[in-house]
């Protein structure tokens, strides 16, 4: 009896600590999955407000809502990209084309990979307000090229990384929605119709660009 009073106690005080930091938090944390460019099964094209991916064709319907693409390459592995990174136009001409048309619709923004150790995962983990999410980005935007091995194309800061691996924490501003967001990779399927999956913490109730 006495052993089903503490299972019980131990699951209240669990459920307790879940309910004070959901409170505490003001960042919503969700899985987004994005296909890679040929997959059929999912886009790649991302709008973290709306927690999708969308395919290319959809996409143009609302070129100012996406903030970042996926695409994979042989020589690359897996990259992120802001619409108005170069790197998409070397991807062939259905996105070449797409982007493009798109003009000044194009979002901006920039990637910062943290890496993927045990700090990195600290980090994540315990994050828990936009404010700070904010002050670790403008933080770590000049101390990333500490890193050790630092790879400008592969930590950033970007607007296009590549070659990530599963495990790796990036933070992300997107420039034109003025909003800040923090990713951990926990999938990686590298291949023309792979994926890449991530767990995401974004703010909660997204503010209006400043003028």
């Amino acid at each position: 009896m006495r052993l089903i009073k503490s299972v019980l106690m131990l699951g209240l005080v669990v459920w307790m600590f879940g309910a004070v930091y959901a409170q505490k938090s003001d960042l919503r944390v969700y899985t987004l999955t994005v296909h890679s460019q040929r997959s059929p099964l999912g886009g790649n094209m991302v709008d973290l407000d709306k927690r999708h991916a969308y395919p290319l064709d959809e996409a143009g319907y609302n070129p100012k809502r996406i903030d970042f693409g996926y695409m994979y390459g042989s020589n690359t592995g897996g990259n992120l990209m802001v619409p108005v990174s170069q790197g998409f136009l070397t991807f062939g001409n259905p996105f070449k084309d797409a982007l493009l048309s798109w003009g000044n619709n194009r979002n901006n923004g920039y990637f910062i990979n943290m890496g993927n150790d045990q700090k990195a995962q600290e980090i994540f983990n315990t994050l828990q307000s936009a404010d700070s999410l904010a002050i670790l980005y403008e933080r770590w935007f000049d101390k990333i090229m500490e890193v050790p091995n630092y790879e400008p194309s592969k930590h950033g800061p970007g607007q296009r990384v590549r070659n990530m691996t599963i495990g790796d924490v990036l933070l992300f501003r997107s420039e034109n929605k003025d909003t800040y967001h923090i990713f951990r990779i926990t999938k990686l399927v590298l291949s023309n119709n792979g994926l890449i999956e991530l767990e995401v913490k974004s703010p909660k109730n997204v503010k209006k660009k400043r003028k």
